[in-house]
């Protein structure tokens, strides 16, 4: 009886250490996954890698609710208010807040995820990068749901005056539509930009038509009006519509 036994306590703490070896393999798995997806740099893949085991704490007080803040989104799945602090919907940028360009496209990413989610606040980020350096931000690639973002926020930017008609745009609306312009451009330079282009949204397409629609009457009609050309002649736009397979 003895040895049946101790033979029954083996297999039991045997299949217990395999249980908690492939709860382990799981979340390592699953860390690999999410820092990959996140495009995190290699210092940040490995802390996310070594603390894929940890669990989130519910803060007790003020003051360790702001200690854990910095690192809300190290471990997942992130600790979610009850659902009666939820009552009010989540919370938006405020209308002033002002962005500041980013240093890098992990620092894009993380202030793009986390404060720009309607179109006005995308766009008020986007105005803060010179077009010139997006290709140095997105040195492999760019996110095809940043491109669907980007997109997103220049036809809510440029289609806003809805009622220019016969009339030639603004001069708010022309410096809007010579930047738009140049981010274009910087955009069809980055490295796998074929890619991210099938991987996007269908709806992007659409949204990307309707942006150099505008910008190609904007210029039609400042060429009418002897204004001077918001960003292209009709050729080189529609040169850069090709880029973008419209």
């Amino acid at each position: 009886r003895g040895s049946g036994r101790c033979a029954m306590d083996t297999l039991q703490s045997k299949i217990n250490d395999a249980l908690v070896f492939d709860q382990q393999k799981t979340q390592v798995n699953d860390a690999k996954l999410r820092a990959v997806a996140q495009r995190v740099d290699y210092d940040d893949f490995v802390k996310m890698v070594a603390g894929a085991h940890l669990k989130p704490v519910k803060p007790c007080s003020k003051e360790t609710a702001n200690i854990s803040k910095p690192f809300d989104f190290f471990v997942m799945p992130k600790y979610e208010k009850t659902a009666a602090s939820l009552g009010a919907g989540p919370a938006l940028p405020a209308a002033g807040e002002q962005f500041t360009a980013p240093k890098d496209g992990n620092e894009f990413l993380r202030i793009w995820r986390r404060k720009c989610k309607p179109a006005e606040a995308k766009l008020r980020y986007l105005r803060t990068i010179d077009p010139d350096e997006l290709p140095m931000l997105f040195r492999a690639e760019m996110d095809p749901a940043v491109l669907d973002g980007i997109a997103e926020a220049l036809r809510a930017g440029l289609l806003e005056d809805t009622g220019h008609g016969n009339h030639a745009p603004s001069q708010q609306s022309k410096e809007l539509a010579v930047w738009a312009g140049r981010l274009l451009l910087s955009m069809a330079r980055i490295n796998r930009f074929e890619l991210t282009l099938e991987l996007a949204e269908t709806s992007t397409t659409r949204t990307l038509s309707d942006v150099f629609d505008y910008l190609e009457c904007a210029t039609s009609l400042s060429d009418e009006t002897g204004g001077s050309t918001p960003c292209f002649d009709i050729a080189a736009l529609n040169k850069l519509r090709s880029s973008f397979k419209l």
